[in-house]
């Protein structure tokens, strides 16, 4: 396919982002779209899309009938807006899981964490006191043993922490790790997870601190996969399968209020016969997201690959500083048929203006001037 300029986007856009329809089939927009320039919300999406197959957040949270099987629940900004929801300083910890070798992604260790930050700024808006901890990091240092193994953590060792009989060296690790979060000043803990080898870990921390705290924990991230036959057995957390801003924030006034997460969005939920039911998963407008804002976020020694390699590497060749994960859109518009991504199905773009808005404050305020 050609590369197309810039200015001719907005004459191409059915064939670029919308998909023309065939012939004597109109195309349906989800929503009446905003005009940002030569660009739309790339809500407005053509046949391809699931988005356009979608049931309003606010429609579900007013009872709507949901049409049979699993639906896309689609969350604009006008539905957000419309939340009355205030945290009323609820005490919360987001934490990145830390992920256990064997891998060969060592520098995936010293990018800032992109999901607690969207996360804490979306819950800072609603009244909540967010504190973001990177296990990440934590475990490079405090799960060096683990980090040396030659094969993966059994699954039966897990499930042995799940059952109250941890290995000794197991312990440690996720004594260390309860520690670094410090869930005996907080109302809730929220655990995202990177890699699938990160859900036992999660499971299992969950445990830790619902036993020995009472306080709840929520897990989330890109690393969940299902069926997943641990959490089935154990369902010590609440689980977000999918985008978690707004279901995040829901869950956490539903804990706050003292009312059951049934009616939360984006929950999977056990059902005691081996499997678990989804409460749809929700995919938000990025407008959603609050302002990008790095408060609590320790920036310090995020500039290198390796510290301990002598010399150290850097990330990068250009530039000194932390790399800042950034994240304007997500999927792609395009099927190219050597690509496995089917992303252009959920297509969607942030606002032009607030992806300015958020660059300059994280520049200006915090010095950041790596993007990733």
């Amino acid at each position: 396919m050609p590369i197309v300029p810039a200015k001719t986007i907005s004459s191409r856009r059915e064939r670029i982002i919308h998909e023309s329809p065939p012939a004597g089939e109109a195309a349906t927009p989800v929503e009446t779209a905003r005009p940002f320039g030569d660009l739309e919300p790339a809500v407005r999406v053509g046949r391809f899309n699931r988005l356009k197959e979608r049931v309003t957040l606010g429609s579900f949270l007013r009872g709507a009938r949901l049409p049979p099987g699993e639906c896309v629940i689609y969350a604009s900004r006008e539905d957000a807006e419309a939340l009355r929801v205030d945290l009323g300083g609820m005490r919360v910890v987001l934490a990145r899981c830390p992920r256990l070798l064997p891998t060969t992604d060592r520098s995936a260790c010293n990018i800032v964490p992109l999901a607690p930050i969207v996360l804490a700024n979306v819950l800072r808006a609603h009244g909540a006191a967010v504190r973001i901890v990177d296990l990440h990091r934590t475990g490079r240092s405090t799960g060096k043993a683990f980090e040396e193994e030659k094969e993966e953590v059994p699954l039966a060792d897990w499930e042995a922490v799940l059952e109250g009989r941890p290995p000794a060296r197991l312990k440690r690790y996720i004594d260390r790790l309860v520690r670094r979060i410090g869930p005996q000043t907080v109302d809730a803990v929220g655990l995202s997870v990177e890699t699938a080898g990160g859900m036992p870990l999660s499971l299992c921390l969950a445990r830790e601190i619902r036993s020995r705290f009472a306080v709840p924990t929520i897990i989330g991230g890109r690393g969940l996969e299902f069926p997943f036959p641990l959490f089935h057995r154990h369902p010590v957390a609440a689980v977000i399968y999918g985008e978690g801003e707004l279901p995040l924030l829901l869950c956490l006034d539903a804990l706050a209020r003292h009312r059951p997460l049934g009616g939360v969005p984006g929950l999977l939920r056990p059902t005691g016969r081996g499997d678990v039911e989804s409460n749809h998963q929700v995919f938000h407008d990025l407008d959603v997201r609050a302002r990008f804002d790095l408060e609590d976020v320790p920036l310090e020694g995020y500039d290198l690959e390796d510290p301990a390699a002598e010399p150290p590497r850097a990330i990068l060749d250009e530039g000194s500083g932390p790399l800042v994960p950034y994240q304007f859109n997500v999927g792609c518009p395009f099927g190219c048929g050597f690509c496995n991504s089917f992303s252009r199905r959920t297509y969607r773009l942030r606002a032009p203006a607030l992806v300015a808005a958020d660059l300059t404050h994280a520049v200006r305020e915090y010095g950041v001037h790596r993007f990733y």
